[in-house]
């Protein structure tokens, strides 16, 4: 059970999209903790390359998110794969 949960009022797609920037920030944020603790003087925690390499990141999900996705599709000629996508009906209708 969640600690805090978020109800939004946006479309499936949007939502796993806000999913993927949270895991990036995340993965983000524990690897430069992660360098920090290794040798901080070489990596300080808060340093702009560290907010710049951020912001990269997560404008990278988000136009992956919001234009790419709404452009190229992928599809599997193979039959079904056994994994669940966001298109079947396994999928959670809602993650938060």
């Amino acid at each position: 059970m969640p600690f805090y949960k978020i109800q939004l009022d946006v479309p499936e797609d949007v939502l796993a999209g806000i999913h993927d920037i949270c895991r990036l920030f995340v993965i983000q944020v524990v690897a430069q903790f992660l360098l920090f603790c290794s040798d901080s003087s070489k990596f300080p925690f808060f340093s702009s390359t560290f907010f710049q390499t951020l912001l990269f990141l997560l404008t990278g999900a988000a136009v992956y998110w919001l234009v790419i996705r709404k452009v190229v599709q992928f599809e599997t000629t193979q039959g079904q794969t056994g994994l669940v996508s966001e298109h079947s009906p396994e999928y959670p209708s809602r993650i938060l």
